[in-house]
């Protein structure tokens, strides 16, 4: 009550009318509205109506975040940083703590704190709610509680500290979680291991002891910045069989060992970023040999695109048997492109479409690929002398039909969603025929 009785001091109470067609909505639609809201302003909802008073309480989505009481930092110090955390820490443990939402009743809970020197006192609320989350307002355990298990599906948390025992809690009293996204979160675990998860995000998480990711129903995972540091002890190893996406964008310097996807025979689609050195010889530059074995372990993917390529020798090229569609962007003239391209052409027998984005990369005087394929070129360039590069390069063999399509974009705009300066289809049929 003491939520309540804190929200009624600043809003008015308005009793429910005739006219109150809101109201009059069953209660999972009305549970859906709040879903849709944060934390503390579900308890506001409290005082419109004796029809909300309680609505709340049962609410299946939870959104916990800090910065609903940003006011109270308005002037940026530590005193007003620690006051804003003083009313944050204080309202979360009346709602979770003293459980005045059911939490046995969430589908998706969300917890982000604002400032990550909070990050292990926030963990006490996630290993709180998965404790209780079988139980009702008095602790008794539910009815429709299984082995004491809680039903969550979806979990979302931001700069939160995860240890091997809170991730273990998390496991093995969750198995209906589907969904989980770690975002800025201090995750000082070995594995993520999971019956029953099927998408999987870190983002910018430091995930320094973390070696393995084993799920076999995740079909999305995409690790996105942070630090992947594997302990020092090698890549960290993917084992999801049932993966069909994946992004792994990454710093060289934050991931020293790479990443190694285990045999994915549904992964159709994969995003690779692995930024910091652009150039490696084999044997003398372990990013460059991260990169092509990340590449190897996802050879079976129908479309592929990367970003920031590193070019090493061609004895680790990997082969790409039901490659349909590459795209090739942000590459800086360090990267010779027609080594590049020239060994994804000739692994890749069923490529169909190629995209080269942004690219600034190096072709050698009079290089060409030989090469019946790809059918559909797209070329994105900000400099004329780029794509003279890149056309000369492209078309320097005969092919039966070929379509190109050039577009010249703002240096300015890249990273945007503005339209491209110019656009450009270019056809050619017959084969040897030039334009």
């Amino acid at each position: 009550m003491e939520l309540e009785s804190q929200i009624s001091n600043r809003m008015p109470d308005a009793d429910c009318s005739s006219r109150d067609l809101l109201s009059a909505l069953p209660d999972c639609l009305l549970h859906d509205i709040l879903s849709r809201l944060k934390a503390q302003q579900v308890v506001q909802t409290s005082v419109l109506s004796s029809r909300w008073r309680s609505l709340w309480r049962s609410v299946p989505c939870l959104d916990v975040d800090q910065d609903e009481f940003k006011v109270a930092a308005a002037g940026g110090d530590v005193t007003s940083t620690q006051e804003c955390w003083h009313r944050f820490e204080r309202f979360t443990d009346h709602l979770l703590i003293r459980r005045n939402v059911g939490v046995a009743l969430l589908d998706t809970f969300r917890l982000s704190v604002g400032d990550p020197r909070f990050a292990v006192l926030a963990a006490r609320w996630i290993r709180y709610i998965i404790k209780y989350g079988t139980m009702d307002h008095h602790r008794r355990p539910l009815a429709t509680a299984t082995n004491a298990s809680w039903t969550l599906k979806t979990l979302r948390l931001s700069n939160v500290y995860l240890d091997d025992r809170l991730a273990e809690h998390i496991r093995s009293r969750c198995p209906s979680l589907e969904d989980v996204e770690l975002k800025g979160c201090m995750c000082d675990i070995d594995q993520i291991a999971s019956e029953s998860l099927k998408k999987l995000l870190l983002q910018d998480c430091d995930c320094t002891r973390l070696v393995a990711i084993m799920s076999p129903k995740l079909e999305r995972l995409v690790i996105n910045g942070g630090c992947i540091a594997a302990g020092g002890r090698g890549p960290l190893v993917v084992a999801a069989p049932a993966l069909a996406y994946l992004a792994v964008l990454l710093s060289n310097t934050k991931c020293p060992g790479g990443v190694h996807v285990e045999e994915t025979p549904s992964l159709a689609h994969a995003f690779v970023d692995l930024w910091g050195n652009t150039v490696a010889p084999l044997g003398q530059n372990m990013p460059g040999i991260n990169y092509y074995k990340l590449l190897d372990s996802v050879s079976g993917v129908t479309a592929l695109e990367l970003a920031r390529v590193i070019t090493v020798e061609p004895t680790v090229f990997p082969e790409f048997k039901n490659l349909r569609a590459l795209s090739v962007s942000v590459c800086t003239r360090t990267v010779n492109l027609e080594t590049l391209l020239r060994h994804f052409l000739q692994s890749s027998p069923n490529l169909k479409t190629l995209g080269v984005y942004y690219c600034m990369a190096s072709c050698p005087a009079g290089a060409e690929i030989h090469s019946e394929k790809p059918r559909i070129t797209e070329i994105m360039y900000k400099e004329e002398e780029d794509l003279l590069q890149q056309v000369k390069l492209l078309l320097g063999s005969p092919r039966d039909t070929y379509i190109i399509r050039l577009a010249k974009v703002d240096p300015l705009s890249l990273g945007s969603s503005q339209l491209p300066l110019e656009t450009f289809t270019w056809g050619v049929s017959g084969r040897g025929g030039r334009p």
